[in-house]
């Protein structure tokens, strides 16, 4: 996995760039909310629900993808001749 902070934990070069996009996107939203009269930090709260809400959506996403490729592995390890027997999540490989 590629990082959006050093070992400071600052931002990469990337960092700030994916800082300045989502400030682009989310600038004028927090405005138009809170002229509207709602609060900051509610706007804030609901902001900060729907991304963890996306990330999770993508890390559920990767783990999938994931297991479906490690699935993969395991049938084309029995195709050259292994045999894995799976148990509660654990796998036994024997040759």
């Amino acid at each position: 996995m590629k990082n959006l902070f050093n070992k400071y934990e600052a931002y990469t070069k990337k960092g700030g760039e994916l800082s300045d996009e989502l400030i682009k996107v989310l600038d004028p939203i927090f405005k138009e909310w809170a002229e509207d009269g709602y609060k900051v930090k509610d706007i804030e709260s609901i902001t900060f629900d729907q991304t963890a809400m996306l990330c999770a959506v993508i890390r559920a996403k990767r783990g999938v993808a994931a297991a479906e490729a490690a699935r993969a592995e395991e049938r084309n390890k029995l195709a050259r001749g292994y045999q894995v027997i799976m148990r509660g999540g654990a796998v036994i490989r024997m040759e």
